[in-house]
């Protein structure tokens, strides 16, 4: 029985060895030892307290406690006799066994035949290439490639030579089946092999060998860096289903162009309740459509191709027509995200993302719902709702792209997650902490411009906080290699944060040259990403505070080129906004000498900031009002109150050396011997009396510039 026992694999049911032990014995015709000897719980137990075999943790099924003594059970069985031995045990589950056992047992089973007699049977080896095919597909769905890989084999191997003839849908079946799985272990020349076979079959259907284009598809795309292959064969494909491209360039222009337009006016007479309403898509014509559109978008991307856009009009138009498929939700994300970045309709773009949620929540779409979230949350729903709300949408779907294998959309999810905290001013140790553990991930998963960008952020994090060694607190240790990047996300993400680090420490000539120099470079090459609103901020902060110190006419061209765009996302509704508009408006009233006007604008720009939980801007906002108050209003004691106020939010942000040079630098500023001390009510009552002129006080600084008005 130990034999028996040692064939059934590592873990077995005593159901299924009483089954064999008494269809053994039966085949033999030695009836007694098949009704007698069948029930084997005596002898488990014996086993058991012999200790070759242990009870599992759910009671009902056993294992060896090593696999060598698995091994030396099945040596008992003279060698000459042990293949026939496998086979016969094979054959007796796959007759004896419900599907739902075989289901359990499938790879034991295919490795007793397998490792058993070689049929010759033409009908035996086509159950073999079955059976290996079934134990294929559930070793793929479980993403254990390598198995899945060593059943299409034995499949591969058992079927006859007229296999293309006579047994065409199982042969077809394990030869797709083995280029997907190859594709996923990067075995090239197997995947190739496959697909070529496949190919030569010229008297099959298109449809028949879809399989085998996805895969090579996907090998283009992917490891072999083709994605241009990729779209072109893509666009062959679609062409047989009915879904034609332009060829020519500008024909491709004028189809997004209209298509843009025809997407918009359709949209905006769609409510949500008839996205709720729609029905699902039922046609395996339109469903397959609907997935090689979804792949033609991914190539397209990867090949900065112009066939993208089109691939996402396809896809809606689909939708809208036939109904809801897994695909429908990312088609409408893409599209949300194209009519806020080409058109700049927020709002509709918000509304269509509203769509893509709901379609999400009505198809399962697990595949694509991460990369859908990465869409809305990262540049859609940012214009139109707090950021905030961005946060906990994001981690999810970070979390659901590492469940289905989807590391690429998983990764830049969870990277966003990141800047998103850095914009809306959470605690800079928790957003350094987030950076530390998930950069780790970035390595793992081979995502090498995802960790670079975490890389910029950690080193602007550490200088905020005082946690870096160099001198100057705007210059980042690996500049560098940061800059030797030929991707443009490193170059635009170093570049922009560089500008906020001169914000921030007060560089504000380095900053409004940078960023007269990239103007919004980085907003054309990321169109509508959450980022560009914290980085269009910086850029005009910079330019305002160098044309109130200057006076130059360059530096407040850029700044009210930069505040008009604030406007902009302020009137289609931005609620992130608000902040930035009053603290250009005041700057811009200071340079323009209208005091009163600016110092109501300062207090709007902290008060809104403020009930945003924006605390590091906030605390710009603080710090540019105590300047503006010590240096045009001449009012040291009220200015000194803002710049504490400033130190005290850059502290609870965590920008602990930003605060410290604050405070140095604003002591240094406002020390003032005791006996030039005015009091501000006898300053208003020399100006009554009618006093006017300059006048100097004893121990005054050559540059304190006291006035009465």
């Amino acid at each position: 029985r130990l034999p028996l026992a040692a064939c059934l694999g590592f873990s077995f049911e005593p159901a299924i060895l009483d089954t064999v032990w008494r269809t053994i014995y039966r085949q033999r015709g030695d009836v007694e030892q098949s009704e007698n000897g069948a029930d084997s719980k005596d002898w488990l137990n014996r086993v058991e307290h012999e200790g070759i075999l242990e009870r599992e943790k759910n009671y009902v099924s056993y294992r060896w406690v090593h696999d060598k003594v698995q091994e030396a059970a099945m040596s008992l069985v003279p060698s000459d006799d042990l293949a026939s031995l496998k086979a016969q045990v094979g054959r007796i589950l796959v007759s004896e066994l419900d599907d739902d056992g075989l289901d359990r047992y499938i790879f034991t089973v295919v490795n007793l035949l397998h490792e058993g007699v070689i049929p010759t049977e033409e009908s035996e080896r086509i159950l073999l290439s079955q059976l290996s095919l079934r134990a294929s597909r559930k070793a793929y769905q479980s993403s254990a490639f390598v198995s899945a890989n060593k059943y299409t084999t034995i499949g591969m191997e058992a079927l006859p030579a007229n296999r293309w003839t006579n047994h065409y849908e199982v042969t077809l079946d394990l030869y797709s089946t083995a280029a997907e799985v190859a594709g996923y272990l990067g075995h090239t020349e197997r995947m190739e092999k496959c697909y070529k076979e496949v190919l030569d079959q010229d008297d099959r259907p298109m449809s028949d060998k879809l399989r085998v284009y996805n895969a090579m598809i996907s090998y283009m795309a992917g490891a072999l860096g083709k994605p241009h292959d990729a779209t072109e064969l893509l666009v062959t494909i679609l062409a047989e289903y009915g879904i034609r491209f332009p060829n020519r360039k500008g024909s491709r222009l004028v189809s997004t162009v209209s298509g843009a337009l025809k997407a918009k006016r359709r949209i905006s007479s769609i409510r949500l309740e008839d996205i709720a309403n729609m029905s699902l898509m039922e046609d395996p014509v339109h469903l397959e459509t609907m997935r090689l559109l979804d792949q033609l978008f991914l190539a397209a991307y990867l090949a900065k191709s112009d066939l993208m856009p089109l691939a996402v009009f396809a896809s809606a138009r689909l939708t809208l027509e036939h109904g809801l498929s897994e695909y429908s939700g990312t088609a409408f994300a893409s599209l949300a995200l194209l009519l806020g970045a080409a058109l700049g309709d927020t709002k509709l773009a918000s509304k269509t993302g509203s769509f893509a949620r709901l379609a999400m929540s009505k198809v399962d779409c697990k595949n694509g719902n991460a990369r859908a979230e990465l869409f809305l949350d990262a540049f859609v729903f940012c214009w139109t709702e707090p950021i905030t709300n961005m946060t906990n949408p994001l981690l999810r779907a970070y979390q659901t792209g590492l469940s289905v294998g989807d590391t690429e959309n998983a990764c830049w999810s969870i990277a966003q997650y990141i800047t998103i905290g850095f914009q809306s001013g959470k605690p800079l140790q928790i957003v350094l902490k987030d950076c530390r553990i998930y950069s780790k991930q970035m390595i793992e998963f081979k995502r090498e411009t995802v960790y670079t960008d975490i890389c910029i952020y950690i080193e602007a994090i550490e200088n905020l906080m005082g946690l870096s060694e160099g001198d100057d607190p705007c210059a980042m240790k690996s500049e560098e290699h940061f800059l030797s990047q030929q991707d443009h996300t490193v170059l635009g993400v170093f570049h922009t944060t560089q500008t906020i680090l001169y914000m921030y420490f007060g560089d504000y000539e380095s900053g409004a040259k940078l960023a007269i120099e990239r103007d919004d470079t980085y907003s054309k090459g990321v169109p509508s990403h959450t980022w560009i609103m914290f980085e269009t901020f910086a850029r005009g902060m910079c330019l305002y505070a160098m044309a109130r110190r200057t006076r130059k006419r360059l530096y407040r061209k850029h700044a009210q080129k930069v505040h008009k765009t604030i406007k902009s996302w302020l009137r289609k509704g931005n609620p992130n906004v608000r902040h930035y508009d009053c603290l250009f408006n005041a700057e811009l009233a200071a340079l323009k000498g209208k005091l009163d006007s600016a110092e109501g604008w300062y207090q709007s720009a902290i008060v809104c900031a403020t009930r945003q939980g924006r605390v590091h801007e906030s605390a710009m906002a603080c710090e540019r009002y105590g300047d503006f108050l010590l240096h045009q209003r001449n009012d040291g004691e009220e200015a000194q109150h803002k710049f504490d106020d400033a130190i005290r939010r850059y502290g609870e942000w965590g920008a602990q050396k930003k605060a410290d040079m604050l405070r140095q630098q604003h002591q240094v500023l406002l020390e003032t011997p005791a006996e030039v001390l005015v009091n501000r009510q006898r300053l208003s009552h020399i100006s009554r009396l009618g006093f006017r002129g300059d006048f100097t006080l004893t121990g005054a600084k050559p540059n304190s510039d006291l006035k009465t008005t």
